[in-house]
């Protein structure tokens, strides 16, 4: 199982790194949606592959459930993202909030909590022609668990009260006397509901006919303390203040209490019309983000009208998939639904461009990336290639090595501050050229094992061989950039 996973990993390696260095070049949005399909492709078949490893470790009692620690926010953004493209053919709004007290990572089965998600948005989506399709996640503490709530609503047709207690019945087949509420015989809530007891919840629906639904399940789970994955995601925005155009009250709320979250100051309107008064009046805005889904050419005509009265402020355009968008108005774009990480990071590129001479005075004086000595150890030269180019994103140059060898003659030649090295490598390994490092007394330099190789255990060799952390393949660019935060070279 160990070589199946290392022979898959690394061509794996090359494709999803690839794919995410692509995806920050200058591209279409149709190009993008081809790339971001390699990718997401090549992630499932990682999921898939992580799924046969992990099958060896479940406990019997379990029932097949695949425990590990996950991000919650990532499994909710996912779900949203398998139903886009229906929602956006049928110009649905697609959103989440996640509350306060919910973890960020928590313990339990991703890909089982994920099935259950886009079962209920699946259904969500097919029974609701106008409107938003919203998740909203809770939590509440019962001693050392949270009990994690989801609801799922929706404005479609609704279901009457006489079904309500028939929905999660063993995958019942009838129909009913209303055709259209074909939504509570689907055999996927059957699943769901039993997906949902084996960790430890209950599920159940609150509806009526022509008012939509909520489909509520909660889960039981341990989460991971001291770890955040929000990537640094306050400071920056702090104080920028925001105008928001969303007709949709309720998506207009969302994205209003994310502002308000990273210290951005908001006003939100739902009246397209009111917008050049308000750029026109006394408050002063540092960026604009306007929903131009519901408009077609006239939220475009609106971006004009911007223009004539402030063509500095930034303007960041909310399209649905396959929307035409024209880069002369706007050069920001976020396709729904949007994820969290995607709306900071555009928010802040489009405030950086905003405040670039400043930016780039001060990367004049200098920066850590430049001094900073990288050496990577990587026989595959396909993966050679995707870790220097990620670097190269991140502003630093590296020398490169075939094996434990070259990396001991490197390091007699010149002195490196990081040692990105992979574990299996001919000639010598890198656990063996770690070790050889370490008894050296080169303990000044950081070693970062980059390595096909994830069943349990392998992380604690490497730490034992004096590595200092250990990044499993395939790498992304987002969490290589992390582990050098991290250890404080950016």
């Amino acid at each position: 199982m160990a070589n199946m996973s290392f022979e898959i990993r690394n061509p794996m390696n090359a494709i999803v790194g690839m794919a995410s260095l692509l995806l920050e070049e200058d591209m279409t949005e149709e190009q993008k949606g081809f790339v971001e399909t390699i990718r997401i492709s090549a992630e499932a078949l990682m999921a898939i592959v992580n799924d046969i490893l992990d099958s060896s470790k479940i406990e019997q009692e379990k029932a097949g459930l695949k425990i590990r620690t996950f991000n919650l926010r990532d499994c909710v953004e996912e779900a949203l993202q398998s139903v886009a493209e229906k929602a956006a053919a049928k110009r649905l709004d697609l959103a989440y909030a996640i509350d306060k007290i919910s973890p960020d990572i928590i313990i339990g089965d991703p890909k089982k909590l994920g099935q259950i998600l886009i079962n209920l948005l699946h259904n969500a989506v097919k029974f609701t022609d106008v409107g938003e399709v919203i998740v909203l996640v809770s939590s509440v503490r019962l001693e050392s668990l949270y009990e994690i709530h989801f609801a799922v609503k929706d404005t479609g047709i609704g279901i009457s009260p006489d079904n309500l207690d028939r929905l999660f019945n063993p995958c019942s087949n009838s129909k009913g006397p209303n055709a259209k509420e074909g939504k509570y015989s689907d055999t996927s809530l059957c699943s769901s509901r039993e997906l949902v007891e084996l960790m430890n919840g209950r599920i159940w629906a609150e509806s009526s006919l022509g008012e939509g639904s909520i489909f509520h399940f909660t889960i039981k789970t341990k989460h991971v303390p001291h770890i955040s994955t929000s990537s640094g995601i306050q400071l920056p925005l702090e104080g920028m203040q925001m105008l928001i155009l969303e007709e949709n009250k309720a998506i207009g709320n969302i994205l209003e209490t994310q502002a308000v979250e990273w210290g951005m100051i908001p006003i939100t309107s739902t009246d397209g019309k009111e917008i050049p008064k308000l750029i026109s009046g006394p408050e002063s805005f540092d960026i604009a983000l306007l929903d131009v889904s519901m408009r077609e050419d006239s939220g475009f005509s609106l971006v004009e009208e911007i223009r004539k009265i402030d063509k500095a402020l930034p303007v960041i355009a909310l399209t649905f998939a396959g929307q035409r968008i024209r880069p002369e108005l706007c050069k920001n774009v976020l396709v729904k639904p949007v994820r969290q990480s995607d709306l900071f990071n555009t928010l802040k590129a489009a405030l950086d461009e905003k405040f670039r001479v400043d930016h780039e005075e001060t990367s004049a004086k200098g920066s850590p990336q430049a001094d900073l000595s990288i050496l990577i150890a990587e026989d595959n030269e396909s993966n050679q290639k995707v870790i220097l180019s990620m670097l190269k994103r991140l502003g630093y140059q590296a020398h490169v090595v075939s094996n434990g060898k070259e990396v001991l003659q490197a390091l007699e030649r010149a002195n490196y501050d990081l040692l990105l090295m992979d574990v299996k490598m001919p000639e010598m390994d890198g656990l063996e050229a770690t070790r050889i490092i370490r008894r050296r007394l080169h303990n000044e330099i950081k070693i970062i094992a980059i390595t096909a190789y994830a069943l349990q255990g392998d992380r604690e060799k490497c730490l034992e061989a004096g590595m200092d952390d250990y990044i499993s393949k395939p790498v992304s660019m987002e969490e290589l950039k992390r582990m050098l935060k991290w250890h404080q070279f950016i």
